[in-house]
């Protein structure tokens, strides 16, 4: 057996796989010390982004004195000039709450600035698609198309939705639009929470999104089928092609993303063999201090 891809194991260690691929998998780890390290950096990556996220929008006690998101993100990525570093430093040294950021922000930025995984061999991906394929499940991942959301003062805003095919059915809001009344709309009332629901044969993607403060959000999708919800089906999150988290949904067939910044998303259901892309646009007022 060779190498494993990260999606496999993933579904290794949620005990998605069928009784014989997962003895494959156990004996293939006893043997690969590539794969055994691979597999204790995945479990450590999910750990700390769970910590991560499990951390408040934002602390309470933060005074006036207390830095911006953005200087402390900056400062975390060394970034910041000398003289606004050296103050920022000690700034830190008497203050826990944006020391305990600088630390999250670190923590994601070590995650992210590792090497990409490789891409899986040819055979292992046909065994893990015959395992899965169903008859209503297209045989090529089935892009849903592109939301475009902009960052407010008042909270989110749908821009626009790009390429989307046209038997996909999308309502904002629990209105029913069609698509070609979402292609280049000018930017619409912001709102504290989008709710968008994107729908395709009998498949049907509900994302909520709602601000968490001035440059992050909390993504929600569940997934359903005529109205049944997809339980232990795995939602992976990517970042400009970068895997960032892969989760299960729950037993009402929703998943959770937190403290997502702006910038281009990728969320993947592959035992749907479907996907949809999330531009996150951010707010201007911090887009013209930046």
């Amino acid at each position: 057996m060779e190498c494993l891809d990260s999606e496999m194991l993933c579904r290794y260690m949620d005990d998605e796989l069928a009784a014989d691929m997962q003895r494959q998998v156990v004996a293939h780890l006893h043997t690969c010390e590539r794969c055994a390290e691979q597999l204790t950096t995945f479990l450590a990556n999910h750990a700390s982004l769970q910590r991560i996220q499990r951390q408040p929008p934002q602390a309470p006690g933060r005074t006036a004195a207390c830095y911006s998101a953005e200087v402390l993100s900056a400062y975390a990525s060394g970034q910041l000039a000398p003289e606004e570093e050296a103050r920022c430093e000690q700034h830190l040294f008497a203050c826990d709450i944006c020391l305990q950021e600088v630390m999250g922000i670190r923590g994601t930025l070590a995650i992210l600035h590792r090497e990409p995984l490789l891409a899986p061999p040819e055979h292992l991906i046909s065994a893990v698609q015959r395992q899965t394929a169903t008859p209503q499940r297209p045989s090529v991942v089935e892009t849903l198309g592109t939301l475009v959301l902009q960052l407010t003062r008042q909270g989110l805003e749908f821009v626009e939705a790009l390429l989307l095919p046209e038997d996909v059915r999308l309502a904002i809001g629990g209105q029913l639009v069609p698509v070609g009344a979402w292609r280049s709309r000018p930017g619409g009332e912001a709102v504290a929470l989008l709710d968008i629901q994107q729908s395709v044969r009998d498949l049907t993607c509900s994302i909520k999104v709602f601000p968490e403060d001035s440059s992050t959000v909390q993504l929600t999708l569940q997934c359903t089928r005529q109205g049944t919800p997809l339980r232990r089906r795995r939602v992976s999150l990517s970042k400009s092609g970068r895997l960032l988290a892969s989760h299960q949904t729950s037993a009402s067939g929703e998943v959770v993303f937190s403290r997502l910044v702006p910038g281009e998303y990728t969320l993947r259901l592959p035992q749907e063999n479907v996907e949809t892309q999330i531009v996150l646009r951010a707010n201007p007022a911090d887009a013209a201090r930046g």
